[in-house]
């Protein structure tokens, strides 16, 4: 149902930075974009590491997931929201309640996911993530 994304179809090579606690989910989000969008990808174990991603480089789209709510990195959240207004933010939750996705939607996060990940949903997010920076760019 899905391809692989065409590299000459993307207007230039798309830089994505995940950061997940789950190495599991890490290995397989991380496999899923850089196979089906032939993307780069960092991956990030903790918030520290991230932050070091961030410092460095600028990416395309983040991809930020945690087992629970609780241990979120919502400092992380913040410092893309405020540093990359313009780059999308894909939030992977597990165990989560209202009040954590009323948080999160107050910070301007729109797209979460949730777990377990669809495989199909994931990747029309991920695609809708890249049209809609493409956009972005494209009119300013």
């Amino acid at each position: 149902m899905y391809k692989k994304a065409h590299p000459a179809a993307l207007t230039s090579p798309k830089k994505v930075l995940i950061m997940e606690d789950d190495e599991m989910t890490r290995d397989i989000l991380s496999k899923i974009i850089s196979n089906y969008f032939m993307c780069e990808v960092n991956v990030a174990t903790s918030s520290n590491e991230a932050r070091s991603y961030i410092s460095a480089r600028s990416y395309d789209l983040f991809i930020i997931g945690n087992s629970d709510s609780a241990s979120m990195p919502r400092d992380i959240i913040e410092k893309i929201k405020e540093q990359f207004r313009n780059t999308p933010l894909i939030v992977v939750l597990g165990d989560c309640t209202d009040n954590d996705i009323s948080l999160l939607r107050e910070k301007g996060i729109d797209k979460i996911i949730y777990k377990p990940l669809k495989l199909t949903s994931f990747l029309e997010i991920v695609a809708g993530a890249f049209l809609e920076r493409e956009q972005i760019y494209n009119f300013a």
